[in-house]
């Protein structure tokens, strides 16, 4: 799937008045737009703040999507909000034999990175 269709996927879930005042959204860069999303995350309790995980990074949104920050490098593949922890996300990868997590205790603004396995998996 391409960015835009994820992202219009992702407007199904954002209130009505947010899509009302934000319109269409483009997508993460003009440079990046070919890059494969893997998980878009919504804040639990905050649907201006969304979350990308793709092949080349975790993006972060405080506008509903018109604007996109690159907030780490590589390939992240899964994430998700901690239950109940909304300022908590989880970030999950695999590359070279090993397995990645990726936490961030802010919303997703700063990430700290933990290799978990080595070897085949």
């Amino acid at each position: 799937m391409g960015v835009r269709l994820l992202i219009i996927i992702a407007k199904v879930f954002i209130s009505q008045q947010t899509v009302e005042q934000h319109g269409l959204w483009l997508g993460l860069t003009d440079a990046e737009t070919g890059t494969r999303i893997y998980r878009l995350l919504i804040h639990p309790s905050n649907n201006l703040i969304l979350l990308a995980s793709t092949k080349n990074g975790i993006y972060k949104t405080i506008d509903s999507g018109n604007n996109w920050v690159k907030k780490t490098l590589n390939q992240w593949i899964d994430m998700e909000f901690k239950p109940g922890y909304p300022n908590i996300v989880y970030a999950s990868s695999v590359g070279y034999n090993n397995e990645y997590i990726n936490i961030s205790t802010d919303r997703g603004e700063n990430w700290g990175y933990n290799q978990i396995a080595f070897g085949s998996y």
